[in-house]
């Protein structure tokens, strides 16, 4: 499937259904730039939501059930989605002015990762 540009005016309900419909999911976020090269910036987080706030892009994760990162995209220009329904996968593609790229890359959750996860949250009980 071709990526498909969101409009800026449309980044606020896009953001706001695509965390609601990926929530849980596993994560890699990927950080691509002409000085650094590319470099996986974490993995294997659980998605918890994409949101944007004044002139940034934020995407939170859980590393665990006790904690999250925030990781922070100053003046974004450009948002591209795109999914893989047969995978079950999806991405979204960020372009800062800065020339930064970040990559955000998820994959539904396997069954084994759904057991250990309500196990792991059963023990905090």
């Amino acid at each position: 499937m071709k990526p498909k540009d969101i409009q800026r005016d449309q980044w606020p309900a896009f953001f706001d259904s695509f965390t609601r419909e990926h929530t849980g999911w596993t994560i890699t976020l990927e950080i691509i730039g002409t000085e650094i090269g590319a470099q996986i910036q974490d993995r294997e987080l659980v998605f918890e939501g994409i949101v944007t706030e004044g002139k940034e892009i934020m995407i939170m994760a859980g590393e665990r059930l006790d904690g999250h990162i925030t990781h922070r995209i100053a003046q974004p220009m450009q948002v591209s989605f795109d999914e893989d329904e047969e995978s079950a996968s999806a991405g979204i593609m960020i372009k800062a002015a800065d020339a930064i790229t970040t990559l955000l890359k998820l994959r539904a959750p396997t069954f084994l990762e759904v057991v250990q996860g309500n196990r792991a949250l059963a023990a905090k009980f």
